[in-house]
This record gives C-alpha cells, structure tokens and sequence, in this order.
C-alpha cells in the first residue's frame, strides 16, 4: 500500500481514526502500537516494540501486555488491527463473554479467525514474550494455540472483518463507508 497504512485518508479521516471511533466505546483505555516513526497527532498513549528486529504482530501485543500490566486494574488487552474501519460494535462484549481465566479469546466472522481482534490475558505475557525471543514464535495463530485460545463466534455484517491490504480495498471500503448511516 506504501507509506504508514494506519495514517491512509480513509472516509474524511484515516484509517486508523475510523478503528478509533469503532473500539474506543468499547474499551476503558486505548493505546497504540505504531512505529517509532509513525507522525500520528492524538491524545493516546504511543507505544513502541519492547522487542527489537520487528518479530511482527507479536511483539505489538508483548508490548501493549507489558503496557496494560502497569496499569491499575486492568487484568485483560484487547487488541485490533489497524486496517479493519467496520469492526463490530460488539466486538469486545462477545470476546468477554466467552473468556475464561487464562485462556485468550479470538474472534471468528463465520468464515475465519480473526487473530487480531482478541481478547489477551495478562498473565499469558511472559509466555509470549519469551516464545518470541527464545523460540522464534511470530505466528499469532500458533500462540494462540499453544496458549489454549478460545475461538469466539462474533455476529457481524458482512464488511465488519473488512481488511485492507490493497489500493482496490481501499476504494471498495470507501464505497461501504458511503453506504453506512452516520
């Protein structure tokens, strides 16, 4: 896509203020994991790998784990991808409803898991962080298995797991967004 996917204009705004606006009602805090360069004006506390030569998505949740784990009261991390402007409205509730202690809960659209919209808790940390670094773990679906993940039916439309990953994508939700009432 070129450049800093999360800051692509995206609906009068960008991609990553439309993800915003989706999960912000439904978490107590939100934080972001960007690059360390990534030029982002907002409110929001920036947060950036603990684990140096970018093990991918992992390492993103090791270090938002690391963040929420200094933060009172907070016992489980929601996480989603930059990418995806519709996520359910209901996205965190359906997650904690199937949570169990211990366990990550991920959502499914009827189709396929969705690993980055999950339900983390804080105690799986250390588990993740030394599989990334003493084990060379970079998949998300592998830890989640090894983690004993729980697998969540999330009702949604059939653009809220939208993804973008391509200029034709970015049109095509361009063309939802327009159809959405505001």
């Amino acid at each position: 896509m070129g450049g800093e996917k999360p800051l692509l204009p995206f609906a009068g705004g960008t991609l990553l203020e439309a993800v915003i606006a989706r999960v912000r009602p439904q978490v107590d805090m939100l934080a972001l994991n960007l690059r360390g360069d990534a030029q982002v004006k907002t409110d929001l506390p920036i947060l950036t790998d603990t684990i140096a030569d970018k093990p991918g998505p992992l390492a993103g949740i090791v270090t938002a784990l690391e963040w929420a784990k200094a933060q009172p009261g907070v016992e489980w991390l929601a996480t989603f991808p930059c990418d995806t402007p519709f996520l359910p409205l209901n996205l965190v509730a359906s997650l904690r409803a199937a949570a169990k202690a211990g366990a990550p809960v991920v959502a499914h659209d009827g189709t396929a898991t969705q690993n980055l919209c999950a339900l983390w808790p804080l105690s799986c940390v250390d588990h993740l962080r030394d599989g990334v670094l003493a084990r060379g773990l970079r998949r998300l679906s592998e830890a989640q298995r090894e983690l004993g993940a729980i697998v969540c039916p999330v009702p949604a439309p059939p653009y809220g797991f939208f993804n973008i990953n391509t200029p034709e994508d970015l049109a095509e939700a361009e063309r939802i967004a327009l159809t959405l009432p505001q």
